[in-house]
């Protein structure tokens, strides 16, 4: 992946692969922190897990609150499984 523009509020990627036509648009959301997709063009077939250094235990906090409301016991394998599972996001340990 590459990225064709990253400013504060937008962010434009696409494959770096030529033959590729993935491109995606995100945009971020009220909280500045979360990232919503807008529109997603083309076929991509690779499969990315992202590792973002960014998510902390205030987002998984945010993000798993009901989650962990529900399994107080949730360990830490299950809450990493379970963010890579919704959001496609590997978060460090």
């Amino acid at each position: 992946m590459r990225k064709v523009r990253n400013h504060n509020k937008r962010y434009t990627q696409q494959c770096s692969n030529l033959t590729c036509t993935f491109r995606l648009h995100a945009s971020v959301l009220v909280d500045k922190t979360t990232w919503m997709i807008k529109s997603i063009r083309g076929s991509h077939v690779y499969v990315v897990i992202e590792v973002n250094k960014c998510v902390g235990s205030r987002w998984v906090a945010t993000h798993l609150l009901a989650d962990l409301k529900s399994n107080p016991n949730m360990d830490a394998n299950g809450t990493q499984q379970t963010i890579v599972t919704r959001y496609g996001v590997h978060i460090p340990n």
